[in-house]
Order: structure tokens, then sequence, then C-alpha cells
């Protein structure tokens, strides 16, 4: 028994008209839609704020109340003795250092003769040092009857 197709006939007509029913909806949606919000004019400020990166005390102010001024231009002078002496201390603390590699690199030559000897001295006084050890351990070696040879 093969299955009735009159019911699939019967749902075609309704899934033909439910597609076309939300292409229309989409169209009118699509053609209705609200666009880019755009405002024009001009907006009053009667007050600006205006503060500094550090604290000071004002020396010189630039500009008068209700002067135009210019992006990046000074408007007031500052000034901080805690920080004039901060950068007088860290110049002269890089005076020092640039004068200490200086003085590093101009090292004298009987300096570094005198320290290569120092050098030579101390490998010198190992070496015998080591070989002092060596005739120790032969010499006990020899007296338990121990024979030492050589690997040469």
């Amino acid at each position: 028994m093969k299955p009735d197709p009159a019911p699939r006939k019967a749902a075609a007509p309704f899934l033909v008209l439910a597609l076309i029913a939300g292409l229309v909806i989409a169209a009118v949606w699509w053609a209705t839609r609200p666009g880019p919000l755009l405002i024009q004019g001009e907006v009053a400020a009667p007050r600006v704020d205006v503060s500094a990166r550090t604290s000071g005390r004002i020396v010189q102010i630039a500009a008068d109340l209700g002067q135009r001024v210019e992006a990046g231009q000074s408007l007031a002078e500052l000034s901080n003795p805690q920080l004039v002496t901060a950068h007088a201390a860290a110049a002269s603390g890089l005076e020092v250092a640039r004068a200490s590699e200086a003085a590093a690199g101009a090292t004298r030559p009987e300096v570094i003769r005198a320290r290569e000897a120092e050098i030579r001295a101390n490998a010198h006084e190992s070496t015998l040092r080591s070989l002092k050890e060596f005739f120790i351990l032969a010499k006990i070696a020899d007296a338990e009857g121990v024979k030492v040879e050589d690997d040469d």
C-alpha cells in the first residue's frame, strides 16, 4: 500500500503563500528601516577646565580671557623648584656616569701590566700548591707500599 500523496499536495500552497508573505515583510522592513542619524550645529561651552600634568606655581599667563588660541599653544608657564632640582641632580649624575665611563676606558698600561703579573703569580702559586699536594700524596702512598704509575 502506498502512502496518500494528498496531504503533501494540500500543504504545498500554504508553504508557497508563507514564503511570499515572508518576502513581502522583509521588503517592507528593508524599505522603511531608519537611516543613520546626522545632527548638525554648534555647541557653546561657557566654561573650559584646563589642567597641567605637573604641579607648580604660575609664572606667566600667555593668553587672556576670551582670546582665541590655537591647538598646542602654550597658555601658561609653570615653575616648580622641586622639578628643577631633580633635573639638575639627574644631569649631574649623567655627567658623572659619562666621566666614569671615559675613565674606565682609559686604564693606564702600567696598571694593566700589574694586574697581569698578579694573575700570573696566582696561577704559579696554584700550580705549586697542586705539585706539593701531589708529592705529599706520593710520599704517603710510598710509605704504605702503594705503587704509583705514570699514565703517560
